[in-house]
């Protein structure tokens, strides 16, 4: 098994373990503490991206949660640099904080030549747009 394989067997295990409690809630937090702390979990599982379910994409969502600040990221295009970083990270960051600062939002987006872009639709999904 590699590390990928390893941490979704983790994340079953753990999940199971907390259902055998009987309380849904128990089962709602531990989701709640694992989307929060871990970025492949809560693109994957929590939000749905089934095609991050691979293991660069893995390894990448763990480079990039170990160190998120202080890199230039020279990322290939169509390498998943917008879906983890621009959109894994600012998720967890509170949806509802970051889509309702006024000034950020143009800004994040207005240089974008294409507006109606992928990296647009997806942000704007998760934020109600």
């Amino acid at each position: 098994m590699n590390d990928r394989e390893l941490a979704i067997a983790a994340y079953h295990e753990a999940i199971m373990r907390a259902a055998e409690y009987g309380d849904p809630e128990i089962e709602r937090l531990l989701k709640r503490q694992l989307a929060q702390s871990d970025l492949f979990f809560l693109l994957v599982y929590v939000l749905g991206r089934a095609d991050l379910n691979r293991d660069w994409y893995f390894e990448r969502c763990r480079e990039v949660q170990a160190a998120p600040n202080g890199y230039l990221d020279l990322w290939g295009r169509e390498h998943g640099k917008s879906s983890l970083i621009t959109f894994g990270l600012t998720t967890p960051k509170s949806r509802s904080e970051f889509f309702r600062i006024p000034d950020l939002l143009p800004k994040r987006f207005s240089d974008r030549s294409r507006p109606n872009s992928r990296t647009t639709r997806c942000c704007g999904r998760y934020a109600g747009g």
